[in-house]
């Protein structure tokens, strides 16, 4: 059923991207939730990569509007690059990381906890770390 949405969403944002890019995200960071349940974290992984690329213009356009999604994509796509063992991709979420601190006191706006943007910073900063020894 997740991989239909996609597959529905993707569709629609060929012809709409405008009004449909942000469902497929969605979609596709539960097909990224869903396929790491299954334990196929490379599959699990491009779709949450995919699924914060997508939000990604969106966000950049209206932040405070897709702050709380783009929060769940990336935790998402945090979440999958643990799962599989590698490291997050410093271009992909450098600049989103920026603008969610930039928000800063905004975030409660927006119904999250503060201490979240924290949470993913640490967790992606973590990584990072984590993924350079591995390579050593």
């Amino acid at each position: 059923a997740a991989q239909e949405a996609v597959d529905t969403y993707r569709e629609l944002a060929r012809a709409r991207h405008d009004a449909f890019l942000p469902d497929l995200a969605m979609s596709l960071n539960n097909l990224g939730n869903m396929l790491s349940a299954l334990g196929r974290r490379e599959e699990a992984l491009t779709a949450a990569q995919e699924a914060v690329r997508a939000l990604e213009p969106f966000f950049r356009a209206l932040p405070n509007a897709f702050a709380p999604w783009m929060r769940t994509m990336l935790g998402g796509y945090l979440a999958r690059a643990q799962d599989a063992g590698q490291a997050p991709s410093d271009d992909l979420i450098a600049p989103i990381l920026a603008a969610l601190e930039t928000l800063g006191g905004q975030v409660w706006m927006t119904g999250a906890d503060p201490a979240l943007f924290a949470d993913l910073k640490g967790r992606a900063d973590l990584l990072q770390v984590v993924a350079g020894s591995v390579k050593r």
